[in-house]
């Protein structure tokens, strides 16, 4: 009687991996989303002076900038902001931009 041979399965790639590691592990709070994408929303140079932080109870996501002109910049740009967000993250909320906190 022969033995049958188990069937070789080729190993995965660590990006198929990682993949479905991934995708388990996106964010679905608005929030996270939000945060997330935020450099695909607004760009690179723009979000590493910006950042969102809260989400309120009426749905308003705060984002915290560091300088009242960057919330101001940010602010004129609310619209395509927000159209950016209803087109890749197909979410709908209002913004609120703030600038830096005073320390006491």
């Amino acid at each position: 009687m022969r033995r049958l041979q188990p069937k070789r399965r080729l190993p995965r790639t660590m990006a198929d991996v990682m993949q479905g590691v991934v995708g388990d592990l996106a964010p679905t709070d608005p929030l996270s989303r939000v945060q997330t994408a935020w450099p695909q929303l607004v760009g690179k140079k723009l979000a590493a002076f910006s950042q969102p932080i809260r989400l309120q109870g009426d749905g308003t996501i705060v984002i915290r900038c560091d300088s009242g002109a960057m919330a101001s910049e940010l602010s004129m740009r609310e619209p395509q902001i927000r159209a950016l967000m209803a087109d890749v993250l197909e979410l709908h909320c209002e913004l609120r931009f703030q600038g830096p906190v005073g320390r006491r």
